[in-house]
């Protein structure tokens, strides 16, 4: 069974340029303004988001204008962007709840969409009767172990014959020769398949 990768938001680096901060800040204004009923009590208002976003944009001056007191200047300010999107973002996380769709509303960034999946393995086959028709047989796989679709080969004259495929937990095998048959079964996922695992049948 696939596991949803925990939520986590992606802030600028710190020595990101102040235009890509900015320009990160704009988007969760935004995103956040205008679904203010899904983040209806922010612990930084969108005004004052806002406001820092102005000064910051203010506090930027062409390069032959720039010194020390201006890179000061816009360094402070590009500080005070940081520290409201780092509440914001706790904020936004804790009205998500792990729920991307919601957390995207927000103008975040957050981590890749990943999930880590079981390997298909060793699964367990059990038969369980003659089928209901002629040259058939029931079976029961006990424990899918990951796989997600379950390939049947059955052996005649010495040589193993793909004759079905089921996802499906119980299901109906046909075209089998009368009487006791060895079937050989194996679980696949995705390109991934699992050791074969071998039962004896009868069919009807």
């Amino acid at each position: 069974m696939a596991k949803r990768k925990k939520l986590v938001i992606k802030l600028p680096r710190e020595d990101t340029s102040p235009a890509i901060v900015i320009d990160y800040a704009k988007a969760v204004y935004s995103g956040m303004s205008t679904n203010a009923a899904t983040f209806p009590a922010p612990p930084v208002s969108m005004e004052s988001l806002k406001k820092a976003i102005d000064d910051a944009e203010a506090a930027k001056v062409p390069e032959a204008d720039r010194s020390a007191n201006t890179d000061l200047e816009l360094e402070k300010q590009i500080g005070v962007i940081y520290s409201m999107m780092g509440q914001l973002s706790i904020y936004v996380l804790f009205v998500a709840n792990n729920d991307r769709y919601i957390g995207g509303l927000s103008g975040f960034e957050f981590n890749k969409e990943e999930t880590t999946s079981h390997t298909p393995s060793v699964f367990s086959a059990k038969f369980v009767s003659p089928g209901p028709n002629p040259g058939t047989a029931i079976v029961r796989i006990e424990e899918r172990a990951g796989n997600a679709f379950f390939l049947v080969q059955v052996q005649i004259e010495g040589k193993w014959v793909i004759i079905d495929g089921f996802n499906e937990l119980l299901f109906t095998v046909e075209g089998l020769p009368p009487g006791q048959s060895i079937l050989r079964i194996y679980g696949k996922k995705g390109k991934k398949k699992s050791p074969a695992v071998e039962i004896v049948v009868r069919a009807s």
